[in-house]
């Protein structure tokens, strides 16, 4: 028993399957989704063919509002409507409180080594090519990212971080090579929760100093980095936090006197459901910088809750001092998932069989295999 797949086919069907990931994976996961041409230019229109140079990559409508806001499911049907063919994708930065590490050829793999320095906790990653990878991490809505691109010598060999102002291509997508843009086995969405930035990659899509003196955290208690406090931040729980830690964190952040402490706390606030932006305002108002809570009470309810400080620098008798990266293994000591993820579990879970279930891509799927090419009709066979 076989059956042949028309190229029109095989472009609706992949069309569909990232409507459906784009409104019951993407979105509900609070992404704002955004539907991208065909990998090959078919059925894109004259004008968009001439001005798109990233063929599977450009969205097929504006984009420019979805930086502050995630579309509607009904939006993202009209999208589908009109363009059924779309890759899915989503924006970037505070809009979806994610970035990306995009990391392409060996070149820019040794550029992320030398950038990291080994720093890179467990997170969803996906191929995009043999050689191309995107490692995603979780971002503060509230707090502002840039872009940055490393580029190397060869064709298209560079490391981009890619924040506010960028987009990016997600599974189960179609690459112009013919593969499937695919999750890497057990770091998909429903495999573990979205990673918080680690400090290194703060540093860089904040714009600050990478250069820190030879010290520890503890004795930078008075003026932390914005990617350490974060990071701290991530460990203690607020699904149901009392009255009490929410005060103190409160207080802690504002004691640092800097100009990210209110955006951590109200992202850090914002997950629980007793949010509420106008009592968030106002305690905020009431705090004294010299209080007797400071950063410090912060640090020590993350230890708490499995948080180690990194140590920056070792001295070994007859070598110089050379940074360590931080040495938590997130496997064992990764904060809480959030409750907004938890919740969505379910529907990965039905998305994922949905999608392998499928005649065509499930198959291509298993078999880590991409799409046909538009000349070739496809046979499948019963025991595939």
């Amino acid at each position: 028993m076989s059956s042949a797949w028309t190229d029109h086919e095989i472009r609706l069907r992949a069309g569909q399957a990232c409507r459906e990931a784009a409104l019951t994976l993407y979105r509900p996961l609070g992404l704002a989704v955004t539907c991208c041409c065909d990998p090959d230019h078919v059925g894109v229109g004259r004008d968009h063919g001439k001005a798109c140079k990233s063929p599977g990559k450009a969205p097929m409508h504006p984009w420019k509002d979805l930086q502050t806001r995630l579309p509607t499911a009904g939006e993202v049907h009209q999208w589908w409507k009109a363009f059924p063919y779309g890759n899915v994708g989503c924006v970037l930065g505070q809009a979806s409180g994610v970035v990306r590490v995009d990391v392409d050829g060996a070149e820019g793999e040794a550029v992320l080594a030398q950038w990291s320095g080994g720093d890179l906790p467990a997170t969803w990653i996906f191929r995009s090519s043999v050689a191309g990878r995107g490692l995603l991490y979780a971002w503060p809505r509230t707090l502002p990212c840039k872009s940055t691109t490393q580029a190397r010598p060869g064709d298209h060999n560079e490391l981009r971080l890619m924040g506010n102002g960028s987009q990016t291509v997600l599974p189960p997508s179609r690459h112009t090579s013919g593969r499937l843009y695919s999750w890497e086995p057990g770091y998909s969405p429903d495999d573990l929760p979205l990673t918080p930035a680690p400090p290194w990659l703060v540093e860089r899509l904040r714009g600050e100093s990478t250069n820190q003196p030879a010290a520890t955290l503890d004795a930078q208690a008075d003026a932390p980095s914005c990617a350490h406090v974060m990071r701290a931040l991530a460990y203690i729980p607020n699904d149901n936090a009392d009255y009490d830690t929410w005060l103190a964190i409160g207080m802690a952040l504002h004691s640092t006197g800097t100009s990210w402490a209110r955006s951590l706390w109200d992202t850090w606030s914002s997950v629980s459901a007793k949010y509420n932006e106008g009592k968030q305002h106002k305690s905020w108002q009431s705090f004294a910088r010299d209080g007797k809570v400071q950063i410090g009470t912060l640090f020590h309810l993350a230890k708490q809750h499995g948080y180690v400080p990194p140590r920056l620098i070792v001295h070994t008798e007859g070598a110089e001092a050379r940074p360590v990266p931080d040495m938590i293994q997130p496997s064992e000591s990764s904060p809480p998932r959030p409750v907004y993820q938890r919740r969505q579990e379910a529907r990965i879970a039905r998305y994922k069989q949905q999608l392998y279930a499928d005649p065509f891509f499930g198959a291509a799927a298993r078999r880590g295999k991409g799409i046909p090419a538009a000349t070739v009709r496809y046979e499948e066979t019963s025991h595939v």
